[in-house]
């Protein structure tokens, strides 16, 4: 049951800040070994199936730069493991990888690689089998004799995958686009920018397709010293024609980003003169006035936006000040001409060109989402989160570590957050350990954030003393043993299939159980054990834990 329960913290506008937390599990861990110094992990990106697994995929320079490869992990979410890290590029100069996951837990992961730069690719079953083999070189989306970079990908409900990226020839960058039906070959769509002027991707969510293959992409191209966002709409298997979403003579129109909902229909943002606008594409109609989303008041910029299926959008940015620096996000529900007031999410940051910036968004299908950013301290760069449901932001959690470095001194779109209908969340960012070395990727998950799926159990009453839930401790003596009992109990939230049982942390797995209860036999005396308890629906999505403590006797 959601609290209604709401604290008033004035920054900019009034922040509604919601009761629920973000729940992240353990504590930030590496996805690769610390590298010697000269080697470096960078542009990290992950994503997530219905049932908690994911796969993520990260750049590594090697041998002090001289060459650069992707590798990729994978995330068992009944086990809360990582597997890998293992090398899916060749040995060559590999970089920008982008990776999406369909309904059933088979990824596909793209990247630029070798020279001239093409569009590399691989597969990943959900049963773990990479398709070319490891020990076979990638293959590519489309071949070509001109550079091509910055490659997009998103993936239906049936697994038929659509990649878009920069090509570049006649001097100039052309968006190009490519799409792989499930199980067969990819097939070329040729160019989607309009090829008179220079495009320009940017490494945000510029590229959406939805669980019924529609999509639509968005894109900046320049002219006059300014520059104008473009669009084009993914229907049926092919492209439109592009769209000038903003085309104002004299004025730059910059960093755009879009997404869809269930039934086609696009919401696309953008930073022009310091303001965020927006506008609509409904049924294929371009609305006629773009909306203004940010405060005139305030400089604003780099938005991340989504849409849920039902077609409500959130759009995340930084707006500042002269003195401070802020993430700050708003809502436009479905049919709405106004975007709701913008609200700061996180806390005031000095207003160098490195605080409180970079912000990236996730949303799930029934409107959950949680933002990720990189924020300056004074001393070194740190990983922020937040929540947002039912209208609200959640308190900011500090995700890296306070002493480590995550992006200094080059600020850029390196980290990335994802979340599925159930609320389970994994975020990734490549980080310094030290503050004063090479960065490596690290990752943290969480729940707390689901409308739908399963809720945790719930404590049984006569178990909790002084807030902590205790379990209880038996001896059984035997003629030839003895055997000492961990009891537990708790109540069923409703809607449960089962229920897991952890030992110390959710990577140790020790039962599951269709009652609210569960006796751990042939314990150590003397020694205190934690048990974390998880909910399972019918769907298998996992719920947050609930702790219970034994005592020894």
């Amino acid at each position: 049951m959601r609290c209604d329960v709401k604290l008033f913290f004035c920054l900019w506008a009034v922040q509604a800040f919601a009761a629920f937390n973000l729940t992240w599990g353990t504590p930030a861990i590496g996805l690769d070994s610390n590298p010697p110094i000269g080697d470096t992990d960078s542009n990290a990106t992950i994503a997530i199936d219905p049932m908690g697994n994911a796969v993520a995929s990260w750049s590594r320079t090697t041998g002090r730069a001289a060459t650069e490869n992707v590798w990729a992990a994978v995330y068992n979410h009944s086990l809360r493991v990582w597997t890998g890290a293992v090398k899916i590029s060749g040995n060559g100069s590999a970089d920008n990888s982008q990776v999406a996951i369909d309904e059933y837990g088979n990824a596909i992961l793209v990247w630029e690689e070798g020279f001239p730069t093409q569009i590399c690719y691989r597969i990943l079953s959900s049963d773990g089998v990479w398709t070319p083999d490891l020990s076979m070189p990638a293959e590519l989306v489309r071949k070509s004799n001109n550079a091509q970079t910055v490659p997009q990908i998103s993936i239906d409900s049936k697994g038929n995958a659509v990649a878009v990226w920069s090509e570049y020839f006649g001097r100039k960058n052309h968006v190009f686009s490519a799409k792989k039906p499930f199980t067969l070959p990819w097939i070329a769509l040729g160019e989607i920018s309009s090829g008179t002027q220079n495009a320009t991707l940017i490494p945000t969510k510029v590229l959406s397709i939805n669980r019924n293959g529609d999509g639509i992409a968005v894109w900046q191209e320049s002219i006059d010293k300014s520059s104008q966002v473009h669009a084009a709409r993914y229907i049926d298997g092919k492209w439109t024609a592009p769209i000038a979403i903003a085309d104002e003579k004299g004025k730059s129109a910059q960093t755009p980003s879009a997404g869809i909902d269930a039934y086609g229909n696009g919401v696309i943002v953008w930073g022009q003169d310091n303001t965020i606008l927006s506008r609509t594409l409904i049924k294929g109609v371009l609305s006629k006035t773009p909306l203004l989303v940010s405060n005139p008041a305030y400089i604003s910029q780099r938005p991340h936006v989504n849409v849920d299926e039902g077609g409500n959008a959130v759009v995340v940015f930084e707006r500042y000040n002269a003195m401070h620096k802020f993430i700050s996000g708003a809502s436009l529900p479905k049919g709405s001409s106004t975007w709701k007031t913008p609200v700061d999410i996180s806390a005031p940051s000095p207003s160098d060109a490195i605080a409180a910036g970079y912000p990236v968004f996730a949303m799930n299908s029934i409107g959950d989402g949680v933002v990720i950013w990189k924020e300056w301290t004074g001393s070194n760069m740190v990983i922020q989160g937040a929540g947002y449901s039912l209208g609200t932001w959640s308190f900011i959690r500090t995700l890296s570590s306070l002493s480590g470095d995550s992006g200094a001194p080059t600020p850029a779109y390196d980290i990335a957050v994802t979340l599925n209908e159930a609320g389970n969340i994994l975020a990734i960012w490549p980080e310094d350990p030290n503050g004063r070395g090479p960065q490596q990727i690290k990752t943290t998950a969480g729940v707390g954030l689901a409308n739908a799926g399963p809720l945790p159990p719930v404590a049984d009453p006569i178990t909790v003393l002084s807030g902590i839930v205790t379990g209880k401790q038996v001896l059984h003596r035997f003629p030839a043993h003895a055997d000492l009992i961990n009891i537990l109990s708790w109540t069923s939230p409703g809607g449960v299939a089962y229920f897991k049982v952890y030992r110390g942390n959710l990577s140790s797995l020790v039962a599951t159980t269709s009652e609210p209860h569960f006796e751990d036999h042939q314990r150590t005396p003397k020694e205190k054990e934690t048990y974390l308890i998880t909910s399972v629906d019918n769907y298998g999505q996992e719920s947050g834990p609930m702790t219970i403590v034994v005592t020894p006797l």
